[in-house]
Formats: C-alpha cells, structure tokens, sequence
C-alpha cells in the first residue's frame, strides 16, 4: 500500500506531517510533483493504493485525472467527481438547501441593469470574487457603481469566472476540516485593522484561535463537503455581526496544517487514516 500525495511544494507543511503521519501507520510513501511529471512518466496507481492531492494547481488538477480510478482510496464519492471539476461550491451548497452568502453567479453584461445587480444584493459595499485565488487574493470589495462597472469592464476582457456576491459584515470567519463524517479540527480568525478580508495572507496567528463549534455548525460544515461529492474539505463559515451565518466556500484540497498547528490535533493523521480504512474497505 502506497500514499500517492500530489504536490506543488515538498517542503510544506502540510506534506510533512501527512508523510510523518504515513510513516508512522507504517504507510510507504510516492511524492508526485505535478511541474516535474509528464505523461509519459506519470505514475502507475495499484489496487488499494491511497491517492491524495494538496494542491489546487490546474497542473496538479490534471495530473490527477490522469491517474485517478475508483481501485485506490481517495476523497472523492467516485472518481467521475475528480474528472469532471467544479468552479465554484456554491452552487452544490446552495443546492443542497445550505446557507450560503447571497450571489449573483452570472457575471452582468454590457447591456444589463447594473443598479439591478446591485439592489438585488442589498445595495454598497458588494464583493467581487474572482474565482481561482487564495489567502483572499481576487476578493474585492466594491463600493460604487463606477467602480463595479471598471471592475466588470476588466473580467470580460480577461474572461475570468466571478462571483458578485452580498457584503456580510463580520468579525471572524471559521475553518472546519471535515474528513469524512465528521469534523476533525477548526479555528476561526479574526479580521486585523483595515482589513475586510478574514482570511487575507498577513493575517498572523495572533488573530487565530482554536475552537469547538456548535453541533448544528459542524452538522453544515459536513453537509457542504458532502453536497460536492468529496470527502475532504476545509469550509468557511461567516459569522455575522447579527448572529448569523455563511458558507463561503468548501476548499478541497486546503492548507489543513494552519489548523493542525493551531489545535494541536493530529489532522494529517485523521486524512491518512480515512484512506486506509477506504482502501480496506475496497479490499473485501
């Protein structure tokens, strides 16, 4: 049995405590680095292998199409869930009945009512999120009309998938690691000083702190990962200045080591675990 682990960075976090948590199950393990790979010597998965990407790299995305089959143990419901992508979790979590930040989907066009868009979300600010970044990077906040038409102005011609959604005012965000059924680990941040953003990169560990949800949160938080047909994800959940709260989106694969870190609870472990007993499961 071997863990296939695809990745962009070798020396992440991440990587080491699954490799620490592999080797410790006695678990061998294949470093699969998705710029170093081609397809003439991509690697060949045998049955009731383990197969886990920690990247969202489009590479990396297609390395695993490429050697993925529902013969090894991974966090998808099927493999087809791999193959076929997804842009965005909110259209399965809305699906799904989740509460989800109010959206507008489909990007307006040069002809439409912007002052509608705009109404539609409850008026200024609104944020736009540009698919495909990460530590806030293409979260945008916008708080006029000239600005949210130079914005769009600016993602036709660069033909980028967005999300205008609904500005929620909010204090912190939390991040729950679900592996399975279950939540494993979470922690939420605070926002810092002049900063909408909750999960801006700067954002320093003396903003974050571990913490045990609500049953009824974590209950959500399982149900998002769910809705998209994995097993393994880290959700983020806005908490409102009202009470209230959101998905933002289920990150799938995501940095679980910042919450490893923070909690003391042994993350990687729980991934590693998760695929062995699928991949025994399989076996018999």
């Amino acid at each position: 049995m071997t863990l296939h682990l695809i990745v962009i960075f070798k020396e992440s976090f991440s990587v080491k405590f699954l490799i620490k948590a592999a080797e410790a199950r006695g678990i061998k393990v294949n470093l699969v680095d998705a710029n170093e790979v081609d397809f003439f010597n991509l690697p060949v998965l045998e049955k009731g292998d383990l197969l886990f990407r920690l990247t969202g790299s489009a590479r990396a995305k297609r390395v695993e199409k490429l050697i993925i089959n529902d013969d090894v143990a991974h966090f998808y419901k099927d493999s087809s869930y791999a193959i076929s992508g997804r842009d965005s979790s909110y259209f399965y979590n809305k699906q799904a009945g989740l509460p989800v930040i109010k959206t507008i989907p489909l990007p307006p066009i040069w002809q439409s009512d912007i002052h509608k868009h705009v109404d539609y979300l409850g008026g200024f600010p609104l944020v736009v999120k540009i698919m495909g970044g990460q530590d806030g990077v293409g979260v945008i906040q916008v708080d006029t009309i000239e600005g949210l038409k130079s914005l769009f102005d600016y993602v036709r011609i660069q033909k980028r998938t967005v999300l205008l959604r609904s500005f929620v005012q909010h204090q912190y965000y939390g991040r729950l690691v679900v592996v399975g059924d279950r939540v494993v680990a979470s922690h939420r941040t605070y926002s810092s000083k002049n900063e909408f953003r909750t999960n801006a990169l700067g954002n320093t560990d003396e903003k974050k702190e571990a913490i045990v949800f609500s049953e009824e949160i974590q209950r959500v938080a399982v149900a998002a990962v769910k809705s998209i047909g994995i097993e393994f994800g880290g959700v983020d959940i806005l908490f409102s200045d009202n009470g209230e709260y959101y998905i933002s989106e289920v990150n799938s694969p995501c940095a679980y080591n910042h919450t490893q870190t923070l909690t003391g609870i042994d993350i990687a472990g729980a991934i590693v675990d998760y695929l062995i007993n699928k991949s025994n499961l399989k076996s018999n």
